[in-house]
């Protein structure tokens, strides 16, 4: 039955990544005009809801990228050096509206970085495996939050461990969100109450914690994956990765002059 729905609705990567990018909009625009008092509380709830698919996708797809790209040092390079260079610019921003902490927050090009990282590193021969802990070991230590934390980290890693199975990933994502949103926040808060020090960065926050449950009606669209590239051409490459700090440049910009 699902691959009658796939050949009547195929759904590939070109098609996952503008889903994303909707869904994330939405997410972004309910954030920023929430924290502008211009949206009340049941709206804001429904645009950040919505929202909650755009993450899953985009793990998904980030996966997929890396088990099929031709160089995944060049991959790499390119998530890297978005990620940094979007810091810098929205440090910039903040700092010019009169903003004191910029730290590492929105900015899903870390999170997607160190998630394809743990990928290229369990690929990695003999002991040299081991090293795919790092980026996870990085999340959980780091003083700063970074988008999605171990959570998301760990789900692009996820993905690509099943790479060969849409089932399985969707099992994979349905248990990850059981331990990283209901599991893991009150076994650290315990932890917390008998050790002196506890790390909880790589820990999403507590008020996302509800909202994130969501993510899981991104499993229709995993499931209905047909494995292809999709459109594909050079401006539509780029775009993909312009478009993510130009979109939070402007509604920032936008919401500041409001």
């Amino acid at each position: 039955m699902i691959n009658d729905i796939k050949n009547r609705f195929p759904f590939s990567a070109f098609t996952l990544k503008m889903v994303a990018l909707i869904t994330m909009v939405i997410d972004h625009f309910g954030m920023y005009a929430y924290s502008y008092a211009l949206i009340d509380d049941p709206t804001n709830d429904i645009l950040r809801q919505i929202g909650r698919i755009s993450f899953v996708l985009f793990a998904f797809t980030v996966a997929e990228s890396f088990v099929h790209t031709s160089n995944k040092e060049k991959y790499l390079s390119r998530l890297l050096l978005f990620g940094i260079g979007i810091e810098v610019v929205y440090y910039l921003i903040n700092i010019a509206m009169g903003y004191q902490d910029s730290g590492v927050g929105i900015n899903i090009f870390i999170t997607l970085f160190l998630g394809a990282l743990t990928c290229y590193l369990f690929e990695l021969k003999g002991w040299k495996k081991l090293l795919f802990l790092f980026p996870l070991l990085f999340i959980v230590f780091t003083p700063k939050y970074i988008e999605y934390g171990f959570y998301g980290v760990g789900m692009i890693f996820l993905f690509y461990l099943f790479k060969d199975s849409s089932f399985w990933k969707v099992v994979a994502l349905v248990i990850w969100n059981f331990l990283c949103l209901n599991v893991m926040p009150p076994l650290f808060i315990h932890l917390q109450e008998i050790f002196t020090y506890v790390p909880t960065n790589g820990l999403m926050p507590a008020n996302m914690l509800i909202y994130q449950q969501l993510s899981i009606l991104a499993i229709p669209f995993i499931l209905l994956y047909n494995g292809k590239r999709g459109y594909a051409s050079k401006f539509m490459k780029w775009f993909f990765y312009f478009f993510y700090p130009l979109h939070l440049a402007l509604l920032q910009i936008i919401f500041w002059l409001i």
